[in-house]
């Protein structure tokens, strides 16, 4: 996600500074993969309201548009991945069937937490 700050926006930050950081955190007690820690749902209360419709990934397009060729340029983000590897039919979410993961840019690859 930084790498799109880096990529469409005039926002700067300090990479060095954001390495350094990461001297202030400890080992991860959670004993639990990068990207599954637990989800809680926020859709209660005041907020069921006003209704919801599911997500619907890649699935966006009319069939005129598929037919000429029409992309979405959807991705997914790589914590989706470990998330659905790791807790499968546990974590219920919409079929990323289709897509592709996002990949990692220049500045994510030299910031990144995962292994």
């Amino acid at each position: 996600m930084v790498q799109q700050l880096t990529n469409y926006t005039n926002l700067e930050y300090d990479e060095q500074y954001l390495l350094a950081s990461r001297r202030t955190f400890g080992p991860n007690k959670m004993d639990i993969p990068w990207g599954t820690a637990p989800y809680n749902d926020t859709y209660t209360g005041i907020w069921t309201l006003s209704g919801s419709k599911p997500r619907t990934p890649g699935k966006y397009l009319t069939p005129d548009q598929i037919k000429s060729g029409v992309k979405t340029n959807e991705t997914y983000h790589k914590c989706v991945a470990a998330r659905q590897k790791a807790l499968g039919a546990k974590w219920p979410y919409p079929s990323i069937a289709g897509l592709g993961e996002e990949e990692f840019g220049a500045v994510e690859q030299k910031l990144r937490w995962m292994p």
